[in-house]
This record gives structure tokens, C-alpha cells and sequence, in this order.
């Protein structure tokens, strides 16, 4: 079961294909983010180049 919410509704999924479907989406999006210490070296950059100009 997958659960899709967002600020005004929300859905369950239970078909086996919506579930494959939104997992392997999930997965990707994993993949690709930046790690914490990453992410926190990404704001500092640029609330230094926000304080910049």
C-alpha cells in the first residue's frame, strides 16, 4: 500500500503496479539527493551568496 498526500488531499494505492511503480520513484529520488553534510554544505553556500549582494 502506498500512501500519496499532499497539502489539500490524500490517496492510498494498493494495486501491485501502483505500488512497483512508486517504489522504483522513491528509489530514484533516493538515489539522486544530496547527503545531509551535502545538503547542509549547499544552504551555507548559498545563504553566503544570499548575504553577499
Amino acid at each position: 500500500m502506498v500512501l500519496l498526500e499532499n497539502f489539500a488531499s490524500h490517496a492510498y494505492l494498493e494495486s501491485r503496479e501502483d505500488t512497483v511503480r512508486l517504489s522504483s520513484a522513491f528509489d530514484h529520488l533516493r538515489a539522486s539527493a544530496l547527503s545531509a553534510l551535502e545538503s547542509e554544505a549547499r544552504i551555507v553556500r548559498i545563504a553566503e551568496e544570499l548575504t553577499d549582494t
